[in-house]
């Protein structure tokens, strides 16, 4: 049986917007570090 892990969460400079890695694909949030972005890569 495989566990599903969290999914990691990092700043992208350029940007400045949190980002999520999700089956080898990179999903932008909100702002890094902001209670929005947190609660959505959860």
């Amino acid at each position: 049986m495989s566990r599903k892990k969290k999914p990691g969460y990092w700043n992208h400079r350029p940007s400045g917007q949190a980002c999520v890695r999700i089956d080898g694909k990179d999903h932008y949030l909100s702002d890094h570090d902001s209670p929005e972005s947190r609660d959505r890569s959860a």
